[in-house]
């Protein structure tokens, strides 16, 4: 669970590891949920996920695929 960091003076972003996840052998999705259900994954995570403030971000709003630049300071 991530925490709420929406008031911290110096945290814009969180990046979390992201796996790829492929469909296990199952015709449909399975009840356990997708961590649990699907055993065929990669095993090392290719990507990540990120979590930013929008106030942040500097007023460009340039990004590349889950990179963002944030304001100065």
């Amino acid at each position: 669970m991530v925490s709420n960091y929406t008031d911290s003076p110096t945290i814009a972003e969180v990046r979390t590891m992201s796996h790829s996840f492929g469909p296990s052998g199952l015709t449909e999705p399975p009840k356990q949920g997708v961590t649990v259900g699907y055993t065929c994954r990669l095993q090392a995570p290719e990507r990540h996920k990120s979590f930013v403030r929008p106030d942040l971000l500097d007023l460009t709003l340039l990004n590349i695929m889950h990179h963002f630049k944030l304001r100065e300071g």
